[in-house]
């Protein structure tokens, strides 16, 4: 939930940037803030209702399985997957990097 507050919130969003930028050169200023406004809007609708999904999901499963085995590793299994895909990204970039 902090990294998606994060990505939603801190860090500028390129492609809104983009359509403001857009709509400005346009000269269509009001334009560029009301889609600016609703492209806000819609992120943080999403950003609630994904935040609301995860909490009553994980409420739901541990209601279910919360004694079962894997129940208990799943957050470590997870941290290991993220972590093995970024490593793997990073290996592969640094690869297609130095090859051109």
């Amino acid at each position: 939930m902090l990294v998606l507050g994060i990505s939603g919130g801190i860090i500028p969003c390129w492609d809104a940037i983009a359509m403001f930028g857009f709509a400005v050169s346009a000269q269509r200023l009001r334009l560029a803030l009301y889609l600016l406004l609703a492209f806000s809007a819609g992120l943080a609708a999403v950003l609630i209702a994904t935040g609301i999904l995860v909490v009553r999901i994980k409420r739901l499963a541990a209601s279910r399985w919360e004694d079962r085995r894997f129940f208990q590793w799943l957050p470590l299994v997870s941290a290991a997957v993220v972590t093995v895909l970024g490593l793997w990204l990073c290996y592969d970039s640094l690869h297609h990097y130095h090859s051109q």
